[in-house]
């Protein structure tokens, strides 16, 4: 709060409350090169602007929350936001106003002083006068700073746990809470200059050392988080990359084995775990099936993908469209009125299409549930094969095997026959179960979709991994986890 020497802005807007005054009128008056409003007031004004962005933010979280992602989070979240609205903005509301009225009497009172000092009896008072009206337009600095300090924390924590997507938002609200507690301290330094020694200095000065010491701790906090955006951007720079390469490579090959196409599905998941923890934003360690999602995979590869309710007809009307990808604009389309396994498997196969092929032209596909067709044309078979890949890598399909049905690979045999039957309540007979195993393909249906196995409950396989049973069995098949079928 510096001694002024312009003279008081005129009295076009100054009837208004700062906090009524538009963006643009408030911005003029503190241009105006005037006294008010003033440091303390801007101090305000950014704890304000906070206090706010918090407020969206928490209330973004909120609507965001359709899938569950942050239901752990939201009391937490609601109850900063009780704090913002019942206790923080409305001091601040108030002390952005009193801190420009205050100053206002200090420069009213220094000009006064000014006046008389060539008249040395009424100069003291006026002296005493200029410091007393200082007083106050200190403590209210130390007010607004620890406002400011408390918004600072309460940014943190929804920095952490809010809308991750509106981390500019808080990253906004961070800073410009702490920013305006630095103000607060610079004012009450400035001010402190023109006091001598006093229990109300000391005072002061105490409050003063201790919301320094705040500062620096945000100052920590804050500098950490943004450390490791940037990390976390850079993060997901390689990983585009590496998408990308990967995508040239199998672009690049004029003719694709199975093989090949199974290792370009490798790579990627590979590329996608590599960097679970930025693509996930939590851990996902202990569940490896959420590394199978081509959506993330499409979006790496600079795909917009948009999930419509329905598609449409193919152009010859043969059939309902469940997916479209466009590799000119770069855009993608699954339907999602299919059941979720066809769902994926599209998603996958445009996925295919996106890595493995060069076309540039809409692309339309019926729905896509992995069964083989043998009138596909090769590049679908492509497309196909890199879903099955993606979608049920190989060694997790047998892991999850062994883990479920205890060996693979496997073979009807009494033990194995017994451990199927699931007792009593599953109404599966001898004769039934004889019946569907006649045939390896009648065996991995039955594996594929199996939820109970020698008394012990679990997902399916097909489950597991949100692709058909169909799928599954085809896959079961392929990688050989069966063997020759004997009657029982």
């Amino acid at each position: 709060m510096d001694d002024y020497s312009s003279p008081v802005t005129p009295a076009n807007t100054s009837d208004k409350k700062l906090i009524d005054l538009t963006a643009a009128d408030l911005l003029k008056k503190f241009g105006k090169g005037g006294h008010k409003p003033g440091s303390g007031s801007a101090a305000a004004f950014h704890g304000l602007i906070s206090a706010h962005l918090l407020r969206t933010v928490i209330s973004l979280t909120c609507d965001r929350n359709r899938n569950g992602q942050y239901t752990q989070d939201i009391p937490a979240l609601k109850k900063i936001d009780a704090d913002v609205e019942e206790r923080l903005l409305p001091a601040l509301e108030q002390l952005f106003q009193l801190d420009s009225e205050q100053f206002d009497r200090v420069f009213k009172c220094r000009t006064e002083r000014n006046r008389l000092a060539t008249e040395p009896g009424r100069y003291k008072q006026a002296v005493d006068a200029a410091l007393e009206a200082l007083m106050p337009a200190t403590e209210m600095p130390i007010e607004i700073g620890k406002c400011c300090a408390d918004l600072a924390s309460h940014a943190l924590t929804v920095f952490d746990l809010g809308f991750r997507a509106a981390r500019g938002d808080s990253g906004v609200a961070i800073n410009s809470a702490i920013g305006a507690l630095a103000g607060c301290l610079a004012i009450v330094e400035l001010n402190l200059l023109s006091f001598s020694p006093s229990g109300w200095v000391e005072d002061i000065r105490k409050q003063r050392t201790e919301l320094r010491d705040k500062l620096d701790n945000l100052n920590a906090e804050a500098l950490r988080r943004l450390t490791e955006q940037f990390e976390a951007s850079d993060m997901h720079d390689w990983y585009r990359n590496e998408v990308h390469s990967i995508a040239v490579a199998a672009k690049a090959k004029k003719t694709l084995s199975n093989r090949e196409i199974e290792s370009f599905a490798r790579r990627l998941q590979t590329a996608m775990w590599r960097h679970r923890k930025v693509l996930w934003k939590v851990d996902v360690s202990a569940n490896p099936y959420i590394a199978l999602d081509p959506k993330l995979a499409l979006e790496a590869l600079g795909f917009a993908v948009a999930r419509p309710a329905a598609i449409g007809v193919s152009p010859d009307g043969a059939f309902v469209v469940a997916g479209t990808i466009d590799q000119e604009t770069k855009e993608v389309s699954v339907a999602s009125q299919p059941q979720r396994a066809i769902q994926n498997f599209t998603m996958a196969h445009e996925l295919g299409h996106a890595m493995l092929h060069t076309q540039a032209v809409l692309h339309r596909d019926r729905p896509l549930d992995g069964s083989d067709n043998e009138l596909m044309a090769p590049e679908e078979k492509q497309a196909n094969k890199f879903a099955t890949y993606f979608l049920m890598p190989a060694r997790l399909v047998r892991d999850s095997f062994e883990q479920i049905f205890s060996t693979a690979p496997f073979r009807i045999t009494a033990e194995t026959a017994f451990a199927l039957m699931g007792g009593p309540a599953t109404g599966r007979t001898p004769q039934a179960l004889r019946q569907q195993c006649k045939t390896l393909r009648g065996l991995a249906r039955l594996l594929a979709s199996e939820t109970f196995y020698n008394g012990t409950a679990s997902k399916s396989l097909a489950e597991l991994f949100s692709v058909s049973t169909e799928a599954m069995a085809i896959r079961l098949k392929a990688d050989r986890i069966l063997k020759s079928v004997r009657l029982i």
